[in-house]
């Protein structure tokens, strides 16, 4: 049986700046902080997908934390502590993105409810601006809310098809919620 190696943290700190064995330090932290990772993001009311999700989110803004410079080894805070601070983070904003969708698509729902969609005029009405909103928004923009709304693929999943941080195709989906918000507003 082989005997997994185990890293200080000054010496992951110093391989990952060198690019020096990043498959095998990789793996190590993967392995090093998965269960109490996946435990913190339930313990904060995730599932075992999100824990999942965010466990890969975060070991990758450790790694470029670490090749960047921004974690020290001879800081005060430790691997460890630096590292479920950034879980407890991206955990805390995809919640609360989850909580804002919620709201906006409860919103709409009591928007959609309050117009009588039985009556031709207002189905018309609905159609024509979603469609001059939706033609309006831009190629980039319509293919990010396609993939995540009809197609109901994950941000990971649309970020690793647009070559995208899942943090930078979180900003770009907002501001496309944004402009459709600011274009519907002008329509209407």
């Amino acid at each position: 049986m082989l005997k997994k190696k185990k890293f200080t943290t000054q010496e992951v700190v110093e391989k990952l700046t060198n690019g020096e064995d990043v498959g095998t330090i990789t793996a190590y932290l993967y392995g090093r902080f998965r269960e109490k990772s996946i435990r913190l993001v339930q313990r904060l009311g995730g599932t075992y997908e999100d824990s999942e999700d965010v466990l890969h989110d975060s070991l990758l803004a450790l790694l470029h934390h670490i090749q960047k410079g921004e974690f020290k080894a001879d800081g005060v805070a430790t691997l460890d502590t630096y590292f479920y601070r950034i879980v407890s983070n991206k955990w805390m904003n995809q919640d609360r993105g989850n909580k804002r969708r919620w709201e906006r698509e409860s919103i709409a729902t009591e928007m959609t409810g309050i117009i009588d969609n039985n009556t031709p005029l207002s189905e018309v009405i609905q159609e024509d601006t979603a469609y001059h909103v939706f033609k309006r928004i831009g190629d980039r923009c319509k293919r990010i809310l396609t993939a995540y709304y009809l197609e109901k693929r994950s941000l990971n999943e649309i970020a690793e098809e647009l070559q995208l941080l899942p943090g930078t195709l979180r900003v770009e989906k907002y501001r496309c919620m944004q402009k459709i918000s600011s274009l519907a507003k002008d329509l209407l």
